[in-house]
């Protein structure tokens, strides 16, 4: 019975630790949907690459409390592409005196 119990816990182990590792790539590839969820997201250094930008400036807004929305899991900062279109949508402009307002669109 102890043998048995023995085997029951490593392969449960075995399991768990698998699992946690296929949460940990998923994590790791931002930008990929991941299972049962439909929300694409994408890391601090992504979306600075994708609007040309320093990591730091985005480091800098979300301490100012500007920029995109984003969910912090621990250290790990993510952007959802939903909350990053919002954004890119409401700083849309016409002219340099800044973002066109909803009473003009």
């Amino acid at each position: 019975m102890v043998t048995s119990l023995a085997w029951l816990f490593t392969d449960l182990h075995r399991v768990e630790a698998h699992h946690c590792i296929q949460k940990q790539v998923a994590l790791s590839r931002p930008g990929k949907k991941l299972r049962g969820g439909s929300m694409t997201k994408l890391t601090q250094d992504q979306l600075a690459t994708r609007w040309h930008m320093s990591p730091r400036t985005l480091e800098q807004w979300r301490w100012l409390g500007k920029g995109p929305r984003f969910l912090k899991i621990g250290a790990r900062v993510l952007y959802d592409e939903a909350e990053i279109e919002a954004f890119e949508a409401g700083q849309v402009c016409q002219n340099t005196h800044g973002p066109i307002g909803a009473e003009s669109l």
